[in-house]
């Protein structure tokens, strides 16, 4: 359960490491309350998280636990929880406590669950280090072609990718070893960013 409350969704400005023309500013969101897998799918500790699914087939998944897909500012404040920071487990960047900074192809298989202390406040645990996940969320950042949003994953570049505000586009038809998700459940919030 992560509670009603207030993202600070995106990095400020002059923060570093920032992608200015991907995050939002640092605007304050109210949240309500929602409910996310506390794992990527099935959400069970010592499973390999399914990867190579188009955001349609990860929405029927989700559909099959009567659960959806989370939104992109929802994946975030799940993220940052209550304190807004900027990785899961704090403000300032540590590679080894989500195994980050590795390419997203030798990460994204590996068992749930591995890396206890790699978790948000709300108790979300493992959103960085493994598979990207895909949200129900638009990219409307500049084009108006048809993609969707992926939040968490792992990358070389694991101080910049691995922030809760960190964002990439993807085709919404296409399928990666490296791409997965996780579900949410409850009314959705409907903000987004523009």
């Amino acid at each position: 359960w992560v509670p009603s409350g207030l993202l600070r969704a995106g990095s400020p400005i002059d923060e570093v490491p920032n992608v200015a023309e991907a995050d939002l500013p640092g605007v304050d969101v109210p949240m309500a309350g929602f409910y996310i897998d506390l794992l990527p799918w099935p959400n069970e500790a010592g499973a390999i998280p399914t990867t190579n699914v188009t955001r349609d087939e990860a929405k029927r998944l989700c559909d099959s636990k009567q659960k959806r897909l989370c939104a992109e500012l929802e994946w975030e404040r799940a993220c940052k929880g209550p304190d807004n920071l900027r990785y899961e487990y704090g403000g300032s960047y540590d590679p080894r406590v989500c195994g980050t900074g590795l390419s997203e192809e030798s990460t994204a298989r590996r068992p749930s669950g591995q890396t206890a202390a790699c978790r948000s406040a709300f108790g979300v645990r493992e959103m960085h280090g493994g598979a990207w996940e895909w949200t129900d969320s638009p990219w409307r950042r500049g084009t108006t072609r048809a993609l969707g949003v992926l939040r968490g994953g792992n990358s070389t570049a694991g101080e910049l990718a691995s922030r809760c505000a960190h964002a990439r586009s993807f085709s919404l038809g296409e399928r990666s070893p490296s791409t997965g998700f996780r579900c949410c459940a409850g009314p959705r919030n409907d903000a987004e960013v523009q």
